[in-house]
Parts: C-alpha cells; sequence; structure tokens
C-alpha cells in the first residue's frame, strides 16, 4: 500500500488536495496536512506516526511539503530514516500529479519521484521571457 500526505503551512495543502480532486477525481490515498491553522490540532509528528503506526514493511508514504528548510519539513524529516517514507519539499500542482500519475507503475517510486521533480522544475516559466509574437488563439 502507498499512501501520500501534503503537508504545508496554512491551507495551502488543503487547496492542493481540493485541485487534485477536480483535475483526477476524489483519490482515497492523498491526505492534507494544513499545520498551525488552530491550536487543537495533532502535532505535524504525531499525524505522521498515526499513518505509519497502521502501515506494515512494504507500505510507503509518500510525503509532500511546501518549503525545504521550514518548520513542516523539518518535522517530516525527522522520519527521514524510516525506509518506507519519501520526502519531497516544495511541492506543485505538476510534481504530485506527476508522482500520483506514475506511482502504480512498476518503476522504483525513488526514480517516479526524481523523474517527477525534474518535470516540475522544467514547468517553472517565466511567461514574460515568452515570444510574445504568438497570437491569443494559441491559448
Amino acid at each position: 500500500m502507498r499512501k501520500f500526505l501534503i503537508m504545508s503551512h496554512g491551507d495551502m495543502s488543503s487547496g492542493i488536495k481540493s485541485t487534485l480532486n477536480m483535475l483526477l477525481g476524489n483519490i482515497d490515498d492523498v491526505a492534507a496536512k494544513s499545520a498551525y491553522i488552530n491550536d487543537n490540532e495533532l502535532s505535524i509528528e504525531s499525524e505522521i506516526q498515526n499513518i505509519l503506526s497502521k502501515f506494515n514493511d512494504n507500505d510507503e508514504l509518500i510525503i509532500f511539503t511546501d518549503l525545504f528548510g521550514g518548520s513542516v519539513n523539518n518535522e517530516a524529516m525527522k522520519f527521514i530514516k524510516d525506509s518506507r517514507v519519501k520526502i519531497i519539499a516544495g511541492m506543485n500542482i505538476c510534481l504530485i500529479i506527476e508522482v500520483l500519475s506514475n506511482s502504480d507503475s512498476s518503476n522504483d517510486i525513488n526514480d517516479v519521484i526524481r523523474d517527477a521533480v525534474n518535470l516540475a522544475r522544467e514547468s517553472i516559466i517565466f511567461c514574460n521571457d515568452l515570444d510574445l509574437n504568438i497570437d491569443n488563439d494559441d491559448f
């Protein structure tokens, strides 16, 4: 079994989950954790620990975080030595869709993640640098 956890400061993760539901349909294996919203929430560490406590040795948790080095990512990094956990920082929709779309393949999940990270980097474009000699009909 493979589960996915999208985590962010504030509501970014729930917004991404909502967008994924719109684009891909509801995906049961994807959860969102919006950190620091209220004082009564489980800590990030507790949330991850709860998920992992239900896992077998062969299960995997793919964690997407918003900002490398931020507190959400740092909390997730506490689990980096657990072979069942993969952590990707600096998430965007392209990255997550690519990982989700290829996670059931026979490819190694580490290779899937590396390919998705490269594709996500290429998908970030400063549009003002594009050739402006195009028609609006091209969009």
